[in-house]
């Protein structure tokens, strides 16, 4: 089964009797790999032309975590890309007032705290948004003074992220389980009413509901203590009658 016969933006289906339950609390987190890889065409040459043309100059470096790739410069961040939906995101550390004008124009993200280090963000969309990306990632590396390579290394291409299923990229780690899935196949049973919370004013009323005693019962306890005086006398009074 290839990867365009599942519907990966969805959460897995099972069916029983004909008829298809979700699981509503099954959810995947895609790393970024896992986005490209299940992505279209389109969405892996617009990476691989970015990363080649870091690949370009001396001493870029890229890292990838889960989430994002990172290009840097020695210590110095250049670009973040990652993927949302089915757009690449381009985050730089370049002022997004210098290309505030234009067709292609930079979006300010410097007050969102995750990306304080990346103050502008380009989604590219088109050949002409990735033609301005590639400008805008040349201007960074070039007021860095970064000299290109002598021979361009061995470009990346579409084919270096081959399809795969979802399932295997589960299995691949690429893809995580953030919740454990629930058998919604089964008819919840059901339950018995709640009892009403305890508060301070149901205990009040609990104690002025009390069954009162009754008042026979209370004529048959009186006695009691009157024996238990007697009996306290009688000693009393025969230590008196001693000669």
């Amino acid at each position: 089964m290839t990867e365009n016969s599942v519907n990966t933006n969805k959460t897995p289906a099972i069916t029983e009797g004909g008829h298809q339950k979700w699981i509503s609390r099954l959810r995947y987190t895609k790393s970024f790999l896992a986005k490209l890889i299940l992505g279209d065409r389109e969405l892996k040459e617009y990476y691989c032309a970015l990363k080649n043309r870091f690949s370009e100059y001396k001493g870029v470096n890229e890292r990838t975590s889960f989430s994002c790739v990172t290009f840097s410069y020695k210590i110095k961040s250049i670009a973040k890309v990652s993927v949302a939906g089915k757009t690449l995101t381009v985050h730089f550390t370049v002022d997004p007032e210098t290309h505030a004008d234009g067709k292609y124009k930079l979006k300010d993200t410097g007050n969102v705290k995750k990306y304080s280090a990346f103050p502008s963000k380009y989604g590219i969309k088109s050949k002409g948004g990735l033609n301005f990306a590639l400008a805008v990632a040349d201007e960074i590396l070039e007021s860095l003074s970064v000299a290109k390579k002598p021979i361009a290394p061995t470009p990346v291409t579409p084919e270096d992220f081959p399809e795969d299923t979802f399932e295997n990229l589960l299995n691949r780690g690429l893809i995580k389980e953030t919740s454990k899935p629930e058998d919604l196949l089964d008819e919840p049973e059901e339950s018995s009413p709640a009892l009403p919370e305890r508060t301070e004013e149901t205990a009040e009323t609990e104690e002025i509901t009390e069954t009162p005693v009754v008042p026979d019962e209370q004529a048959e306890q009186k006695p009691e203590p009157e024996e238990t005086a007697e009996r306290e006398e009688k000693p009393q009074t025969e230590e008196k009658t001693e000669p």
